[in-house]
């Protein structure tokens, strides 16, 4: 369970700093409205009115993520990893 609320920390952490526009205007939309409940983080890339952007999203982070060298796959899977471990436990 404590994992659980970790992730959803996590995903909730990252939308808002997505609502803030980092980036683009068309992922804040995207993260304010699922902040607010108007869509399921789920249903994201199901809804044509937001499929479009978060699919380039993701395609730009799996070209990132292709050309990471192996030294640096290890640093940044080492890195997400202590920051796992270094959050505290969120309320209940």
């Amino acid at each position: 369970m404590v994992r659980d609320a970790r992730i959803a920390e996590a995903v909730r952490n990252s939308l808002q700093r997505l609502s803030e526009g980092h980036a683009g205007p068309d992922m804040a939309q995207m993260a304010r409205d699922v902040l607010e409940g108007r869509i399921r983080l789920g249903d994201i890339a199901r809804d044509p009115a937001y499929a479009d952007g978060f699919l380039r999203g993701l395609d730009r982070y799996r070209r990132w993520e292709a050309g990471l060298d192996d030294e640096e796959r290890r640093r940044f899977n080492e890195e997400v990893r202590k920051a796992g471990e270094q959050r505290p436990d969120p309320p209940a």
